[in-house]
């Protein structure tokens, strides 16, 4: 027996097999209970029950989200081990993974794995329409690639998220939330009937809490400062067609988080020697793990966003005609006032976004469903994104940059010849002198330099889709689609800058690797920054035709065994991130092809009060769009081959009357099959050119085990309901760092929330807590903004990192009214 399986049979599976385990000895000794209630989905663009679809799909209601209380998507990943959430910077950054699979929030342009469609409508960013979670009818998590109906074709995943519908009946709420750190939240939402046919629905949202990072120079952070509002008008013009109109807006305001940073000794070094010079810049505990983090000035993000949908359903005698169109915009400013992350004015980066996007769907499908069911249809959607602000320059040296270039001179003396006084001449591999660094020379530049980048794209994409159902006989389905995927964009990116000696010292052209084995002599910078020469223009196009096949066996009542082969495809796109890249060989990646194989089963026991859902699955992706942190920025290429392979149980029982118990589980092999340009980590050494290969190596922020466990006791009470519930989630080891630096690996950790509340049909207060163990577990890791590639320059033997920390414990109490 290898050691990897016996690694599947180690204490890391205990968690799964308990729990299942547990399961089963009490649905033998409990008598009969209520049955589950069933599930509604709409994961095949039509209403069905959960447990009947050939799809890996977890649905949460509108009570389930409340009974968990549920505010964000970070808080959904407690229900759903597949579903990984993670958040950096900001919440406009947030990223979604499905199975191991998914992008990074922050790269503007890279074509989501994981879609997200609210109402129907595909949201171009992550970071739009789901600020906080308002006036929500149910969530639908699809697992795996969805490769016919879903607009954008996605690889990973879909999270489709339903809002509440205008209806005939005046009715609302009101929830009040206040907790520790001075958390303040408000939630409210009313339905009006204007006419007897139309009606009209609204639900706002609002939340501050002051900052729970320690920042010991400057202003703390990880702050929450937020407001959303949704409003819908819905007219049902006849007894067979409605139109739905939706706008949402969303702003934000606030302190976000920032990287905890761990500076290497060489860095230590560095802010040594200023702080002696200039008599300030007090150090925090070099702990990347602490909370704490040491710049002067915090990490301010601003968002403003609207999206508007308009949707039409109308039934004909034989078919139903549904339309949907949509638009959004957006303006996110994030401005790292400090963003070399010391406590001393060096450099500044305000990175500046704007979007707009538009889409529009036709879907025509049959009424008479009995046999043969079908929807046909077509999307569109056209985008166009702006990176940049030709108004105010992108990158700013500031006040104290002459000191650290000069403390970053003398530490290259120092690692060099031993003498941080000395001057260091620098000689070519023929032995001739190409310049000399005297003592003192500001190596980054000069107080006052700036740089300058606009980016700008615009994405045009058209699909065509048919999906059928066939019943073979009467417990026999055969389900078939197919979709052509088409998809263009094209990209230009520019720089300017604007420096006081109108130069770069040293000379950008000097190169070390001969001599020294450092990857460049340029220090600047603005230089290193916004190269001159190095704008760029291009256009490109990609399609594809996908598909599905699964065949659907309800061998006996309330049981479903299905297979399933698909493809997928996800368009190519380009590198528009600053800094020097060598044309299209550097700034395009290549289309991605996905190939999917699972089978799975559904059923229902012991007369409805058990519901055990499994999947068994492997997934290939050819040219895998692969995104990794370089310091300050995200680069994306293609790892020619990735494969997932996994099984995942999720069951919940009715265990009496009162105790319901949830759980679910997921076991990932997540690897590189093949991966000739992967990145290098700071200490790893080129195997192929300037990349690593990782061929062999698991994929980043995909642990092999992961699940969780809910219990939920509900008893009648003073007219009314007491509840308890308690959530536990197991996330086994997994490195949560793109460029694959083991310094971050991330071993197992548990998670605990519970909560306690009293309800009945007009009331409901509810004491809770989340991270009760106030647990310290990394969600993201990477090397440090600047400080890496200053630790590169001067020839450090170890880089700075910096890390992005969960949550820590948190609690309050919420009280709700419905009327």
């Amino acid at each position: 027996m290898t050691s990897k399986i016996k690694k599947a049979f180690s204490l890391d599976r205990l968690f799964v097999t308990s729990s299942a385990l547990n399961l089963v000895l009490l649905s033998s000794a409990v008598s009969a209970a209520p049955m589950l209630e069933e599930v509604v989905v709409t994961a095949q663009k039509r209403t069905q029950s959960m447990q009947d679809v050939p799809v890996a799909v977890t649905a949460v209601g509108a009570q389930e989200l409340q009974d968990a209380g549920i505010n964000d998507m970070t808080d959904l990943s407690m229900q759903v081990p597949s579903l990984v959430v993670s958040t950096n910077t900001s919440p406009f950054n947030t990223s979604y993974r499905i199975r191991g699979i998914g992008n990074e929030g922050n790269i503007p342009t890279f074509e989501p794995a994981t879609g997200l469609f609210v109402d129907g409508a595909f949201k171009s960013r992550s970071g739009l329409g789901l600020g906080e979670l308002v006036d929500v009818e149910s969530i639908e998590i699809l697992k795996g690639p969805q490769s016919t109906l879903y607009g954008k074709n996605v690889t990973a995943g879909v999270i489709s998220v339903n809002t509440k519908r205008p209806g005939p009946d005046l009715e609302g709420s009101l929830e009040l939330t206040a907790g520790t750190d001075n958390l303040r939240q408000f939630k409210g939402g009313i339905n009006i009937p204007i006419t007897d046919s139309l009606y009209t629905r609204w639900g706002v949202s609002g939340t501050q809490r002051d900052p729970v990072q320690k920042n010991i120079s400057g202003e703390d952070g990880r702050e929450l400062d937020q407001i959303a509002i949704r409003g819908q008008l819905q007219w049902d013009y006849s007894a067979v067609g409605s139109i739905r109109l939706i706008g949402s807006f969303a702003d934000r305001d606030m302190n976000t988080t920032m990287g905890d940073i761990h500076y290497s000794q060489t860095h230590l070094n560095i802010l040594n020697n200023m702080r002696s010079k200039l008599g300030r810049g007090d150090m925090a505990p070099n702990d990347a793990y602490d909370n704490t983090v040491n710049q002067v000035e915090p990490t301010h993000f601003l968002q403003d966003s609207s999206d508007f949908t308009l949707s039409l359903e109308h039934e004909f005698d034989n078919i139903t005609l549904n339309l949907l169109g949509t638009y959004e915009e957006y303006q996110a400013n994030l401005d790292y006032n400090t963003v070399s992350q010391t406590p001393y004015n060096i450099l500044r980066f305000l990175d500046s976004q704007q979007g707009e996007s538009n889409s529009f769907e036709i879907r025509i499908s049959n009424n008479d469903a009995d046999k043969f069911s079908w929807i046909a249809g077509a999307f569109y959607f056209n985008s166009d994104y702006t990176r940049g602000d030709s108004d105010e320059g992108e990158f700013e040296l500031l006040d104290d940059a002459d000191e650290y270039g000069t403390a970053v001179g003398a530490e290259l003396a120092r690692n060099l010849t031993g003498n941080p006084d000395a001057a260091v001449p620098i000689f070519d591999a023929l032995g001739n002198l190409l310049t000399t660094l005297l003592p003192g020379i500001p190596l980054v530049g000069s107080p006052g330099d700036k740089g300058y980048f606009t980016g700008t794209q615009n994405t045009e994409s058209l699909g065509v889709f048919l999906h059928s159902t066939y019943s073979v006989a009467s417990n026999l389905e055969l389900i078939t689609g197919i979709r052509y995927s088409y998809e263009e964009k094209s990209a230009t990116f520019d720089n300017e800058r604007e420096m006081t000696l109108d130069t770069c010292l040293p000379p950008h052209e000097i190169d070390l690797d001969p001599l020294l084995g450092l990857p460049s002599l340029n220090t600047n910078f603005i230089c290193l920054l916004t190269p001159l020469n190095n704008n760029y223009a291009g256009d490109d196009s990609w399609s594809d035709l996908t598909g599905t096949l699964s065949l659907s066996w309800f061998p006996v009542e309330d049981t479903l065994l299905y297979a399933t082969v698909s493809t997928g495809f996800k368009a190519g796109g380009f590198n528009l991130e600053f800094g020097e890249f060598d044309g299209d060989s550097e700034r395009k990646y290549d289309q991605e092809k996905v190939s999917h194989f699972e089978i799975g089963g559904k059923s229902e026991l012991f007369d409805r009060r058990m519901r055990l859902n499994a999947a068994l699955f492997s997934t290939s992706y050819e040219n895998y769009q692969n995104a990794t942190f370089v310091g300050l920025q995200f680069i994306v290429n293609n790892a020619e081959e990735v494969v997932v392979d996994g099984l995942e149980l999720e069951t919940t029982f009715l265990a009496t009357e009162n105790l319901t118990l949830t759980a679910a589980a997921t076991y990932l092999d997540a690897r590189y099959e093949s991966y000739s340009a992967g990145p290098c980590h700071y200490s790893a050494e080129p195997d192929n050119g300037q990349f690593c290969s990782a061929d062999g190596e698991a994929i980043p922020f995909a642990p092999e085990f992961s699940g969780s466990l809910i219990a939920q006791w509900t008893q009648p009470l003073f007219e009314g309901d007491f509840y308890a519930r308690m959530s536990y989630q197991y996330t086994g080891d997994n490195l949560p760092s793109s460029d694959r630096d083991p310094r971050h690996m991330q071993d197992p950790y548990f998670l605990l929330d519970g909560r306690l509340g009293w309800r009945n049909d007009s009331f409901d207060i509810v004491l809770w807590g989340k991270n009760l163990t106030d647990e310290t577990y990394l969600v993201q890791a990477g090397p440090g903004n600047t400080t890496a590639t200053v630790d590169a320059y001067t020839n450090a033997s170890e880089g700075s990192y910096q890390t992005f920390i969960g949550e820590p414990r948190t609690a309050g109490v919420t009280l709700r009214l419905f009327y």
